[in-house]
């Protein structure tokens, strides 16, 4: 019995002299018999865990997964690691869950209220009500055919979408859905017997002739119906869900983690810590797992429907990819054609068709199939596609469009584009985009504007399992505390991470503890995606160079600096760590802003005490046609109102000479082309036209002093002791009773979470707050 367990029983009451069987501590979890998998620290996310509870939490995810008979979805992983479901048993422990008739109803035949993957659910059809956990859910678009054709506009339509780029006024939009449920999901008493099932499937009243509800789900706001399915049921938990998370009688309640002094906000970064925290430890399982958009799914199982002649087996999912690979190319195209428009197909529909496939598709079924099916499609595409341009053979392109409605939309099209370089399973509702007005291009920016450009991303890497690209820090960044997030990024982290942390390291020098991961708001719809509220070191200056990363799947954004082979001076400045020779021109002049002023335009203010030279260099490189080396070249004729708003200023030619003479700027002579536009150096036969030069003194510094230093250990009077809050926990199986002491406890805590003075279900008692070790 390890420590944890000691303290923990005593914790309980029990007397050590007849203590319960000792627990293997590589033993899969049992809910109310082991203690609770959640701790406050799962809510700071899976690297703040201490490593013995992580490999609890990956042994039980892994179990969970196998004990399954559908692929298990980040909300119900959280629903079995939160509420307790027994993977031997093969239900949920009836603690928090058993008072089954206050879950929300579905009626069937009748509008109800949207409901996310993980509701827990009263289902009521005549006769007697029964209960289901809700495991997969997709959209049923009235437009979706049976041979899973669709138009084009539904594929990524949002919420209140009508027509082809046309929606509705409707601020609670109406949406029909297709809900799987696991009716099995409370264990053998209180699931249907398959008498029942087929009954009610034969009926068509409670469920289709798939045993699957599909009904209209009205949702509360256009917002809502457009989240994520995560970050959805994170806000339904706090709001019609909230009696169910917020029950003393979970193994551990989300009450219990919080002070009294905790407010909406706090409940809601814990709800998403810990789904983000569940969704990260699903992904690192990737040697067991895999996943798709949410759904995780054993290897095991996806290899024996790989071996598997039977229908959807193999060779049934090969041939769907294989005809969606095609479905963009007609045999004879009509004579005028002259580009054939994409082809987009739901997978779902489509896998009824498969001769012989109902059965498979019966109730979680479903599910397993669609998502295996997904997962088929994506491999060969990757596996048959061009590295270089994405496009398959014939050039055509195959991407997922829209991954919610009909099981998941295809897009085919050919010849392929652009897109095809973005990762494929990542959807770009280019259906629904091809419907809207065309917009104008933009106007051509001037010397102004062109500052605008930079810090734009580098070196994106996508791999199947994480994402990379380098990004340099703008003035503006360190000064609003943001960081850009590319767009092909930003639309991989949609429908996936919906809260994001970033975890910072310097390289060479170790940051300050709070700095190190950091929550940030996550702006992944916004016009500019990016992460807000982050407080940047001061050791990272303007132009600095980062080099980000995330995995899929994961709530984090890592982000490093690089130390230079060899630390440069520019302009007498020592720099250590790589950075941007183009921003440091720009946004390091004369008279700029620094970390910490109010505004980046207060930098208008500061340029008005400069020098004249140190006004004429600050043009030069504000204004000047900028390259990635840094250099700033601008004509001479529009120095003076770049500096005075005139076209001429007393002494503006002293200043120029001395600026020449310091070697601060040269004079050249650059060439104007055929359209008028600035270029340098100058090419033959262009007109030359003077101009002043500005290029960085670029120059090695001497050694970086060494960083080593003895090995420095934290005073005991620094540690946080570890607090175990109190929970309940299964004593009925031992043959013992709660003490009243105990029963007292349990009343006490209930009241203090508000949810009123109720009695400890029988068989359990409650454990007490206590801290280890101690």
């Amino acid at each position: 019995m390890t420590e944890l367990d000691v303290d923990w029983e005593r914790a309980a009451g029990f007397d050590h002299e007849d203590e319960p069987p000792q627990h293997d501590a590589g033993l899969v979890w049992q809910p109310y018999a082991d203690p609770p998998l959640v701790t406050s620290s799962m809510l700071m996310g899976l690297d703040a865990m201490a490593d013995e509870e992580r490999q609890r939490l990956f042994r039980y995810l892994a179990a969970l997964v196998d004990a399954r008979k559908t692929p298990v979805h980040v909300n119900v992983a959280f629903n079995a690691v939160y509420f307790g479901f027994d993977v031997t048993a093969g239900g949920y422990v009836h603690g928090a869950l058993h008072e089954l008739f206050s879950f929300p109803e579905i009626h069937v035949g009748e509008e109800n209220d949207a409901l996310p993957v993980g509701a827990l659910v009263k289902i009521t059809a005549g006769g007697r009500p029964f209960f289901a956990e809700v495991v997969y859910k997709e959209g049923a678009h009235p437009e979706l055919q049976e041979d899973g054709s669709l138009p084009a506009w539904v594929s990524g339509a949002p919420a209140g979408a009508v027509g082809p780029g046309q929606a509705n006024s409707d601020t609670r939009p109406l949406l029909s859905e297709l809900l799987v449920i696991d009716t099995d999901a409370f264990g053998p008493g209180f699931s249907l017997k398959s008498s029942q099932v087929d009954r009610a499937r034969r009926a068509g009243r409670a469920m289709n002739a798939d045993g699957h509800l599909v009904y209209n789900a009205r949702y509360a706001s256009r917002e809502d119906a457009d989240l994520d399915e995560v970050s959805y049921y994170a806000r339904y938990l706090l709001t019609r869900g909230r009696d169910q998370v917020m029950s003393a009688s979970a193994p551990m309640s989300l009450g219990s983690l919080l002070t009294p002094d905790a407010g909406e906000e706090q409940y809601q970064a814990a709800v998403l810590g810990l789904l983000n925290t569940i969704r990260d430890a699903l992904s690192r399982l990737d040697d067991q797992l895999r996943t798709w958009h949410g759904y995780a799914f054993g290897r095991a199982a996806f290899g024996a429907r790989l071996t598997d002649d039977g229908p959807l087996g193999e060779s049934d999912l090969g041939m769907i990819a294989t005809q969606l690979g095609r479905s963009a190319v007609r045999d004879r195209p009509p004579r005028w054609a002259i580009q054939p428009k994409p082809a987009y197909l739901a997978i779902g529909p489509r896998l009824r068709q498969i001769q012989g496939a109902g059965q498979c598709l019966v109730g979680v079924g479903y599910a397993a199939a669609v998502c295996h099916a997904n997962s088929v499609i994506s491999d060969y595409v990757r596996r048959d596609s061009d590295e270089s341009t994405g496009l398959l053979p014939g050039g055509i392109s195959l991407r997922l469009d829209d991954h919610w409605q009909g099981g998941g939309v295809w897009r085919s099209a050919a010849p392929g584009g652009a897109e095809a370089l973005l990762d494929i399973t990542q959807p770009l509702g280019l259906g629904w985009s091809s419907t809207l007005p065309e917009v104008g291009p933009a106007a051509e920016p001037d010397f102004e504007d062109s500052a605008d450009l930079l810090g734009a991303p580098t070196d994106l890497v996508v791999k199947d399992s994480e994402i990379a690209w380098t990004q340099p820090l703008r003035l503006k960044y360190l000064q609003e505390g943001s960081l850009p997030l590319p767009d092909g990024v930003a639309a991989a982290m949609r429908g996936v991470a919906p809260r994001l942390r970033l975890m910072l390291s310097h390289d060479g020098a170790e940051l300050e503890t709070c700095q190190q991961v950091q929550n940030t708001t996550t702006e992944l719809y916004a016009p500019a995606p990016r992460l807000s509220e982050i407080d940047w070191p001061l050791e990272f200056f303007v132009g600095i160079v980062l080099t980000c990363s995330w995995t899929r799947g994961s709530s984090i954004v890592r982000a490093t600096s690089t130390l230079l082979e060899e630390p440069v001076t520019v302009d007498g400045e020592l720099y250590e760590h790589r950075f941007d020779r183009s921003i440091l021109t720009r946004e390091a002049a004369p008279g700029e802003g620094k970390r910490g002023s109010a505004k980046e335009g207060s930098s208008t203010s500061m340029a008005g005490a400069l020098t004249l030279p140190e006004r004429v260099l600050r043009a030069v490189r504000r204004l000047g046609l900028l390259d990635s080396d840094g250099r700033a070249v601008l004509t001479r004729t529009r120095l003076g109102v770049a500096v005075h708003g005139e076209s001429t200023e007393p002494g503006l030619g002293d200043a120029i000479d001395e600026l020449i003479r310091d070697g601060r700027l040269r004079a050249d002579l650059a060439g104007v082309d055929e359209l008028g536009l600035l270029r340098f150096p100058a090419e033959p036969g262009q007109r030359e036209i003077e101009v002043l030069v500005y290029e960085p003194s670029v120059a090695v510094a001497k050694a970086r002093p060494s960083t080593t230093s003895s090995p420095r250990t934290v005073e005991a009077r620094f540690l946080r002791s570890t607090k175990v809050t109190g929970h309940v926990r299964r004593i009925g199986h031992l043959g013992r009773v709660a003490s009243e002491e105990q029963k007292a406890a349990y009343r006490a805590e209930m009241e203090r979470v508000g949810n009123g003075a109720r009695e400890l279900p029988p068989g359990f008692t409650f454990v007490t707050s206590f801290t280890r070790g101690r």
